[in-house]
């Protein structure tokens, strides 16, 4: 699901203000149940703990529509989360003691807060995009499937024959987001995780065919193309897929009575074979070669 900007914004700042709502609840609760030596302190650790847990399910679930993983996925996604609150933060407390420091007056500290928050939380909204809720766990970021003995991660520069290495060392196969069931995309010897290789190359108007990289997410081309009204033929239930993963499984959709799987809607793809040389692809004039890379799991 694609938010449109003014949606976003809404639910963004409805969030935070509820967020610092249930903060502020919190700590009074806290004060009225305990008044002991250390009550201020123990009312913001209660206050700062219940505005976090909120603001995180709230984020995770309406803003970013993220999937729920493993408990140490999601403990990973919190403790990202986390950090970048506490980056926003300094921002924050950047130019409201900037202002004061600049103007010596409250007017100005709380123009500088005002304008520090709302810097703030764009970064944040940027930073938890980028490196929170469609980032994959530690193990995976480092292109390891939790049964691999081996993992990769390709980058834009790295040829075929760089993964020579890879391949004599028995089955290899690659890994989109994961989200396949079943762990589909662990490879018994190797995992070559594709998540470095997310460029979009061309696109060409006239026809609607877009060339990209197999890590390519397809959340990310339905943002950049829906506005220009242009949408996949095909698509599965969740925007956190690849699109080479979308080939390899040839997904379906609500509509396939009608249009059938994604494979039928790829014009062309390269393909390295197991034997490690690269293949270009073409269901018309290489119908085994393409047939070989759809619905085969990598």
């Amino acid at each position: 699901m694609t938010l449109s900007r003014r949606a976003l914004i809404l639910r963004y700042v409805g969030f935070a203000i509820a967020a610092t709502a249930a903060n502020l609840g919190a700590q009074h609760l806290s004060l009225l149940a305990y008044g002991g030596a250390h009550a201020i302190k123990l009312s913001i650790l209660v206050g700062t703990g219940v505005g976090f847990l909120l603001k995180y399910v709230l984020d995770k679930r309406f803003i970013f529509f993220d999937a729920t993983g493993s408990g140490r996925t999601e403990a990973w996604k919190a403790l990202l989360y986390g950090v970048t609150g506490v980056a926003t933060t300094l921002i924050f407390w950047g130019f409201e003691l900037g202002a004061w420091s600049l103007f010596g007056t409250v007017p100005a500290k709380f123009m500088g807060a005002i304008l520090g928050l709302a810097i703030g939380y764009v970064a944040k909204y940027q930073l938890d995009r980028r490196f929170v809720f469609q980032a994959p766990g530690p193990h995976e970021r480092l292109g390891l499937g939790p049964l691999s003995a081996r993992g990769h991660t390709p980058d834009h520069g790295e040829a075929p024959a760089d993964l020579d290495g890879l391949l004599t060392d028995g089955p290899l196969i690659a890994r989109g987001a994961g989200r396949a069931y079943g762990d589909a995309a662990i490879g018994p010897c190797a995992t070559l995780a594709m998540g470095g290789l997310d460029r979009m190359m061309a696109f060409d108007p006239a026809s609607g065919v877009l060339t990209v990289e197999a890590g390519v997410m397809l959340g990310d081309v339905v943002a950049a193309f829906l506005p220009r009204g242009y949408f996949p033929p095909v698509v599965p239930g969740t925007r956190f897929v690849t699109i080479g993963g979308m080939v390899a499984s040839h997904i379906h959709g609500k509509n396939h009575h009608a249009v059938g799987g994604f494979g039928r809607h790829v014009t062309g793809l390269t393909l390295l074979g197991p034997d490690g040389v690269a293949s270009v692809c073409s269901p018309p004039r290489t119908p085994n070669c393409s047939a070989l890379q759809s619905a085969a799991w990598g």
